[in-house]
């Protein structure tokens, strides 16, 4: 399980899904509900919980 929030303040994007083993086994992809920024960095806190 992936818990991921959006760092820094972008409005009206936030974290839409987190997809887990995705593109191969030990990585995640996030998606995002929009482009957050296309000329400055946008920072996600996350963290990973096996249960």
């Amino acid at each position: 399980m992936v818990h991921a929030t959006l760092q820094t303040h972008r409005p009206g994007v936030s974290v839409a899904a987190v997809r887990t083993r995705y593109p191969s086994p030990g990585k995640a992809r996030m998606y995002l509900t929009k482009v957050a920024s296309t000329t400055s960095r946008t920072y996600v806190g996350w963290f990973v919980a096996e249960y």
